[in-house]
């Protein structure tokens, strides 16, 4: 597991830690009752998100997200699918969260900037609770990037 903007020190330790955590056995144990919850909760979502609930496609997204649970099994291919499914649907944090992954290349997706904008602009797009903030945020800084 790596983490942007650690120092080379810091991030062995880090590494360390969770080398540590994995040879566990109450980590282990805690890890394998996360992913059994995950599970549960995936099975308790998966009609309504197979039925297009936006809500539910990402509460999906985010249990096979391996940010959310660092060291606990997930599943990047199967973040990044119902992630763009709820971005389809004008899920608004689904699109802020594949406009980063493309942002960044991360789980499996080309780095494509283009794709990332394209991604928070739509997010911009959906009334939300943050008044598109993470979005216009995010956008900014890309396109800043970009512009270097």
């Amino acid at each position: 597991m790596t983490s942007e903007g650690l120092s080379p020190e810091t991030q062995a330790k880090l590494d360390k830690f969770w080398e540590t955590a994995k040879n566990n056995k109450s980590v282990k144990e805690l890890f394998e009752k996360v992913r059994q919850e995950r599970q549960v909760k995936i099975a308790g979502l998966l009609k309504e998100a197979e039925n297009g609930d936006p809500d539910a496609q990402y509460e999906v997204a985010v249990l096979y997200d391996p940010e959310d649970c660092p060291g606990s099994p997930s599943d990047e291919i199967e973040a990044v699918k119902w992630y763009r499914k709820a971005a389809e649907n004008n899920h608004y944090f689904a699109c802020c969260s594949l406009g980063r992954l493309y942002e960044y290349g991360d789980y499996g997706l080309e780095k494509d900037w283009e794709m990332a904008a394209m991604w928070y602009r739509k997010a911009m797009t959906v009334p939300n609770a943050d008044g598109n903030y993470t979005a216009r945020m995010n956008l900014t800084y890309l396109l800043e990037a970009m512009e270097e």
